[in-house]
């Protein structure tokens, strides 16, 4: 250390004695020197630092950790109709963080250049980044992510390296192509192949229906695909055999002329679906009867189908066998009045042993949800036009839905509902009822809908909801217009425990919670807390009383290991409708 402090000190004095006589080469030379110098000081001192003393491989864990979405487990591609280039997000922060490290210092870059699998998720829009990721990811597979018109997608994939080393694609096409740009994706061939994504922008100048065509993609060569989402792809569905494929997501074009046969003929080449999300099937169902044999998914989980007719999912779902234990979401279908129409939900396995159920219901729009721990159906329909209600169909859900096993009941009710009389009859176990009632129905109706609910429960021969226990009410008349059905709530909890079905638990939120409980039941409140084992009044200042909550079991685990939809997608609706805050 001191011979460097004497070094120092004598080049200072020299440029102090004989720097004003120094040519213009020798300063420059004596700067390169220097500099030279100062870079290895600070190479000494970066050596120093704590961080630095750690062994490669801890600081080599430290760099996976901050690039966490190098974990495939934790990789997702956001897909959904607004994706575009900065949609991308963090899906492929990895490769932007690693490319951060490797610039701190010339130890963290050797870290990081030995590395390999910090490369290995490439944000592609910079054609030579995909090549020097290529170079460091050392011949491991890679993610790649493409924003690009078709021809540089031609380019790129006919790199044999990099088809070599592709496992996951994802491609958003810059502009609306024809469907003959989409023609690369048959020759091109990624044997390592594991996801596929191919978003294209919707292609509005059709006009009319297209038949759709069938091509082999990749060469034939999809053996260990397990993930493929094609979305405004065109005319064409793939005709490929994929025996590994676990999640199919397709998104169709409004004009698109996708039926039924056509998604079967997917479905059959690929036998060990799980997750499959199917939307925009705009056809309509043909007149003439498509007769086949159903194609039998062992091993699906989840399967949605989202923004098409309902005549059209109904039609599909009955060419399909499904396992009892599998989730079933039809989101956004709409009905145009037909004779037959809303037709019966077919049988299907969801719909045989569900545990709870939920039903929200108006004159032109349904939400029905039934499901148990490991299955669910989800219906979420509009009457498009036409003077019918969804009421005739529901007085048909005993026929559709196994209600026999449903202990948990959550609804909406206004005197109109006529169905749910007859309906309850099939509830032998039900212990739980949720049901709320607009206020405004106490407003413009002259018959109070807690009257009509109250007489139902206290209908005899036989009693309906014999094992019902706890009943839970959002929703009564404001002020003085309560005392029209106040004493009909006395008379329905008094005759319940009367007949040996005395209610455990009535919670009642009234929409105005200004009185007392003598102020709402007067001298009847006694008899009332006589009759239940537990009573309350619960203030509107808390947390609605009934409110709809998506339950657990809807996030299906693993149906967004390879995909982050857009949003919220259908749970969002969910919240939304059904009043969730």
């Amino acid at each position: 250390m001191h011979s460097v402090q004497a070094h120092i000190a004598n080049l200072t004095r020299a440029l102090e004695l004989e720097g004003r006589h120094m040519s213009l080469a020798d300063i420059n030379l004596a700067k390169t020197g220097l500099r030279a110098n100062l870079v290895e000081l600070n190479r000494l001192a970066n050596s120093l630092a704590p961080v630095n003393q750690l062994p490669y491989d801890i600081l080599a864990m430290i760099f996976k950790h901050v690039t966490a979405t190098i974990d495939q487990n934790q990789f997702r591609y956001l897909v959904g109709e607004e994706s575009d280039a900065p949609a991308v997000g963090t899906s492929y922060n990895a490769g932007r963080a690693a490319a951060t490290i490797s610039h701190v210092c010339s130890h963290w870059r050797h870290t990081a250049m030995a590395t390999p699998r910090l490369w290995t998720h490439v944000d592609g829009r910079c054609h030579e980044r995909v090549l020097v990721f290529l170079e460091r990811a050392r011949k491991i597979p890679v993610s790649l992510y493409l924003f690009t018109k078709s021809e540089a997608l031609s380019t790129l994939l006919s790199l044999a390296s990099l088809a070599e080393q592709l496992c996951r694609l994802d491609v958003l096409l810059e502009e609306s192509t024809e469907d003959s740009d989409i023609a690369v994706l048959t020759s091109c061939v990624a044997p390592n192949l594991e996801c596929l994504t191919l978003d294209a922008y919707p292609d509005y100048r059709r006009g009319r229906p297209v038949p759709l065509a069938r091509i082999q993609m990749l060469g034939g060569k999809t053996t260990f695909l397990k993930a493929l989402a094609l979305r405004h792809i065109g005319n064409w569905m793939p005709s490929n055999t994929f025996p590994s494929l676990s999640h199919l997501h397709m998104t169709f074009e409004w004009e698109i002329d996708a039926r039924t046969p056509d998604l079967l003929a997917v479905f059959a080449n690929a036998p060990n679906l799980e997750f499959v999300y199917i939307g925009q099937q705009r056809y309509k169902v043909d007149t003439e009867p498509f007769h086949a044999d159903p194609v039998v998914l062992n091993r699906l989980r989840c399967l949605t189908l989202d923004c098409c007719p309902y005549a059209t999912a109904m039609d599909l779902l009955k060419h399909l066998s499904l396992p009892e234990h599998c989730f079933v979401q039809l989101n956004e279908v709409d009905i145009q009045q037909q004779e037959g129409e809303p037709r019966p939900l077919p049988q299907v396995g969801p719909l045989r042993h569900p545990t709870k159920l939920d039903v929200v219901s108006a004159e032109d729009e349904l939400f029905l949800v039934a499901d148990s721990d490991t299955s669910g159906f989800w219906l979420h329909a509009h009457l498009t036009s036409g003077s019918n209600t969804w009421y005739s169909w529901l007085h048909g859900l005993a026929s559709m839905v196994a209600l026999s096993s449903i202990t948990s009941l959550h609804i909406t009710f206004d005197p109109t509902h006529t169905f749910w009389s007859s309906v309850m009859r099939h509830f032998s176990v039900l212990t739980e009822l949720k049901v709320n009632i607009d206020e405004n129905l106490f407003d413009f109706d002259d018959v109070c809908p807690l009257d009509t609910l109250c007489a139902i429960l206290m209908e005899d021969s036989p009693v309906l909801l014999p094992l019902l226990r706890d009943l839970q009410v959002e929703g009564t008349a404001r002020g003085d217009d309560f005392k029209r059905c106040s004493s009909t709530i006395v008379d329905m909890v008094a005759f319940r425990a009367r007949t040996g079905h005395r209610l455990r638990r009535f919670l009642l939120q009234p929409h105005d919670w200004a009185a007392s409980l003598d102020g709402w039941f007067g001298a009847r409140a006694v008899e009332l807390l006589d009759v239940v084992d537990m009573f309350e009044l619960v203030g509107n200042a808390c947390r609605a009383l009934c409110d709809f909550k998506m339950r657990d079991m809807w996030h299906v685990d693993g149906a967004e290991k390879y995909w982050q939809p857009h949003g919220t997608g259908a749970f969002k609706k969910y919240a939304i409708l059904l009043g969730d805050h």
